[in-house]
């Protein structure tokens, strides 16, 4: 065995030798050119009913996602004291039934297909996506097309799920990091606002409404000459397109959808600390916000990357300082949120307690940093090296080709949009970073949400300058004292 194993390595050294492989393995190879992406091509067509379909061919497995988006039925169209209608009506669309089927014949029908069917709300727009089989795919479409045009809104399944929904409320209050969005979205917009307001709503409004708002709201809001329906994968566009004007074709609006309002930003509250108690947390939740913009506003790829750099990564300024040198969390998360008329600039963390305050002054000192000095190029490089080389993971599957797609249909963009990614994000220089930190990144005018233990911390907080504090609830109400 022994002689065998010597030979082994004998012959490879000799193979080595041959093709001219280098004898020290500890040097590092130079890199290759740098390569570059090119993201699925979609073919657009129009159907008959006058939506806009946008389809990715994917032959590699016989299977195919298709998202039905409709701008203007999102939660900024609730209507006032009715907070949460869009996604309960979005809802009741796939679980109340639909044409000739009951919401569980219905689930039954596509379960029997080897399809899954899912609807929901988000801010701008309400979807309805289905996965399917290639080879069941025209019985697929069929139900899917009677969703979107014959919802059936049944009494008991509207009473179950609004009783979900109570209950999905209730429980949010035990997940501060939902309720630190709850919080500062209520802070930037307005809580009764159209892009302040959450989603799901409050028991207030939902008490408000019920299965026959719900079909009020759909025949206010769906209509076909607003409606882009995304595809990808095991799909031939000229058959997908007969196939869903068979589908939903005749499919005519019985009402005027109405554009959803433009949101405002909140008027200048007295505080920008906004606190909420949890008395026996170990960590501190932190949430940092600002209203950012939409992203087809040109700055979008400047803010992007400033964003990014400051906690887009694991290797991020605010990650390295807090996590890899004070060691106060597990991690730092900076998101700048695009929607179709605003957006919002969030960095998140949560915060080993005794130390919150400490932690959230970093923060703020870093953000204020990236306003002064202009960033090293190096470190720009990278960071942009890094969102042009995570595109790919976008359209990774079906689903992810269609999300992706689906999120510019619900901002009203072009499918060919993710064509100058690169380009637009290579194009930013350090002084578009600090213009960026500086318009929309000032300390000066952030919100702040901290939820924890306020007793153990609430003094040290009070030390950071930040004005006079505003303690809420759970549900974001102010606690009277």
């Amino acid at each position: 065995m022994r002689r065998e194993a010597v030979l082994v390595l004998l012959v490879a050294g000799v193979a080595r030798a041959e093709v001219g492989y280098p004898a020290d393995f500890g040097a590092v190879p130079p890199l290759g050119p740098e390569r570059t992406y090119a993201p699925p091509r979609v073919v657009r067509a129009k159907l008959a009913c006058g939506a806009e379909l946008w389809v990715a061919p994917d032959h590699t497995l016989p299977i195919a996602s298709v998202r039905v988006v409709m701008p203007g039925a999102g939660s900024a169209a609730d209507p006032p004291g009715k907070g949460g209608l869009a996604d309960y009506a979005s809802a009741l669309l796939f679980e109340g039934g639909a044409g000739e089927l009951g919401g569980r014949p219905l689930a039954e029908r596509l379960e029997g297909l080897g399809s899954q069917l899912a609807s929901w709300s988000e801010v701008d727009a309400a979807f309805i996506e289905v996965s399917m089989l290639s080879a069941h795919r025209k019985e697929t479409l069929a139900l899917l097309g009677s969703v979107v045009t014959a919802p059936r809104f049944d009494a008991a399944d509207a009473r179950r799920l609004h009783e979900d929904r109570r209950t999905a409320i209730l429980l949010r209050r035990d997940e501060p990091g939902a309720v630190a969005h709850l919080v500062l979205r209520a802070a930037l917009f307005g809580a009764d606002s159209a892009y302040g307001h959450p989603t799901l709503g409050s028991l207030a409004s939902l008490a408000a409404f019920g299965g026959d708002d719900a079909r009020g709201f759909y025949r206010a809001h769906w209509a076909p000459d607003r409606m882009v329906v995304v595809a990808a994968g095991d799909v031939d566009p000229d058959e997908l397109r007969a196939a869903l004007d068979a589908a939903i074709g005749a499919w005519k609006p019985k009402g005027v959808a109405p554009l959803w309002p433009k949101p405002r930003a909140a008027p200048a509250g007295a505080s920008r600390l906004l606190l909420v108690d949890r008395p026996d947390a170990e960590q501190a939740n932190v949430l940092v916000g600002a209203i950012g913009l939409s992203r087809s506003d040109a700055r979008a790829a400047a803010l992007e990357v400033a964003v990014s750099l400051l906690g887009g990564t694991f290797g991020s300024r605010l990650t390295h300082r807090l996590r890899e040198e004070l060691g106060l969390t597990y991690g730092v998360n900076a998101v700048a949120g695009f929607e179709r008329a605003t957006g919002i600039v969030a960095i998140e963390t949560a915060v080993f307690t005794p130390r919150a305050a400490e932690g959230l002054g970093e923060v703020l000192r870093l953000v204020g940093d990236l306003a002064k000095t202009p960033v090293p190029a190096a470190e720009l490089a990278a960071v942009e090296a890094n969102l042009v080389r995570g595109l790919p993971q976008a359209f990774t599957t079906n689903e992810a080709v269609v999300d992706a797609f689906a999120d510019l249909a619900a901002a009203g963009l072009a499918p060919d949009w993710f064509d100058g990614y690169a380009a637009k994000v290579q194009a930013v220089g350090a002084a578009d970073v600090t213009k960026a930190a500086r318009a929309f990144l000032d300390p000066a005018r952030l919100v702040v949400v901290v939820i924890g233990p306020l007793g153990k911390i609430g003094a040290d907080l009070a030390k950071l300058g930040l004005g006079r504090a505003a303690e809420l609830d759970a549900d974001g109400a102010p606690v009277k004292r």
